[in-house]
């Protein structure tokens, strides 16, 4: 029996941050999107309360950033079929951890409820293309192109930077082409050893212009 705000309807993917399910909202049926992150060292807590504000400041300022919805700390026990949630935005912290055993601790996660994009992403869109050996027409890419520059114009334009974008976390509106985007300020810097893909970061982030 669901008892609880969104049940889960499939699993999306797991990045670095943690993993992302496809969820239902069972009082207004609408689809989002559900980000499962750990909240059980201080760089996680650190990590993810920067990445909360962050995408709270760029909501505020920018339409073109999918919106946060809801969040909440709470302890996974359902297997992934049958997961639901009961969301709350307010979360206190003290309580939880005085009712809660060390090993269930271990266990916190922070739910973040995101806006979902029916619209397919870049790489969705890239992959089908390929799939079907079409081709887009040249002046329909230079559309998506200019599309997606406007959009980042109008967060840099704002001092926001996003610093993980990606073709995964660009999403073409089909209606009117233009961009939106997704996963802002989930990022974590590379411990020394680690290396990243330099195709995917921007020049501030290689040149350590930010922190």
């Amino acid at each position: 029996m669901q008892n609880g705000n969104y049940e889960t309807l499939r699993l999306l993917g797991h990045g670095e941050f943690g993993v992302s399910y496809l969820a239902n909202e069972l009082a207004t049926n609408i689809t989002v999107v559900i980000k499962e992150v750990p909240y059980d060292s201080q760089e996680n807590i650190r990590l993810l309360d920067e990445a909360v504000v962050k995408i709270r400041q760029c909501c505020e300022l920018v339409p073109e950033v999918a919106s946060l919805l809801y969040e909440v700390l709470n302890i996974p026990a359902a297997p992934i079929e049958s997961k639901t949630f009961a969301m709350s935005q307010n979360i206190d912290m003290q309580t939880l951890d005085g009712h809660q055993t060390s090993k269930e601790k271990k266990r916190i996660v922070r739910s973040l409820v995101i806006e979902h994009f029916v619209d397919k992403s870049l790489r969705t869109y890239i992959a089908t293309l390929k799939k079907l050996n079409g081709q887009i027409e040249e002046q329909k890419a230079w559309d998506v192109f200019t599309k997606i520059l406007i959009s980042l114009h109008e967060m840099h334009s704002k001092r926001l930077i996003h610093k993980n974008l990606k073709a995964e976390n660009i999403f073409l509106i089909e209606e009117d082409w233009y961009a939106k985007f997704s996963d802002i300020g989930f990022y974590r810097y590379p411990r020394i050893g680690e290396t990243r893909n330099v195709l995917y970061l921007p020049p501030e982030m290689i040149q350590d212009e930010f922190d």
